[in-house]
């Protein structure tokens, strides 16, 4: 950071470090900026990226949220099969049958 600039100190497992005022980021993502500087492009001058990043981040997010949803139910038919299978158990052992 140079001198006069208006920055904030973030914390981490790793110490402090000094980050921008303005900047949304934290103190691991300023260590990045720090240790790889690849070539000084800011990923703002790409905003189409930005958005398609953001596309594809949201429908990761989608998919966990659904593919959550049917665990749920999918775990919930496994339940009422076992209900089932335990409330059924011993039918036909009358009749000298063994399940």
């Amino acid at each position: 950071m140079s001198q006069g600039s208006s920055c904030r100190i973030e914390r981490d497992s790793l110490g402090t470090v000094e980050v921008p005022s303005a900047a949304y980021y934290g103190a691991q993502t300023a260590r990045a900026i720090g240790n790889f500087p690849i070539s000084g492009i800011s990923v703002g001058h790409f905003p189409a990226f930005v958005r398609e990043y953001i596309r594809v981040a949201h429908a990761a997010k989608l998919f966990v949220v659904r593919n959550a949803r049917l665990q749920r139910i999918r775990l919930g038919f496994i339940r009422l099969l076992l209900i089932g299978s335990e409330a059924g158990k011993g039918q036909g052992e009358e009749c000298g049958r063994e399940e």
